[in-house]
């Protein structure tokens, strides 16, 4: 769904749950309707993947080079320490 709002009326109808911003759910009429269970979270360093695409037949600018550079030059484990 692109609209958390569109999201919360459609968990309010009993179809699946979602994860919503506290402060969209706040902020909703429907709040009151919807059950918002106690979260606890892994709070562990994973990795997160990322992936810069450029096309091959037009140049990079400065940042996109910049940022090319620097992803290619820092090891994957870095954020570990």
């Amino acid at each position: 769904m692109e609209s958390h709002w569109v999201i919360l009326h459609i968990v309010r109808q009993g179809i699946g749950w979602a994860l919503v911003p506290a402060h969209i759910i706040a902020e909703s009429p429907v709040s009151p309707d919807l059950v918002t269970p106690a979260m606890q979270f892994d709070d562990a360093d994973w990795p997160v993947a990322l992936e810069m695409v450029w096309h091959k037949q037009r140049p990079s600018g400065p940042a996109a080079e910049w940022l090319r550079n620097r992803f290619a030059a820092t090891p994957i484990n870095a954020a570990s320490g």
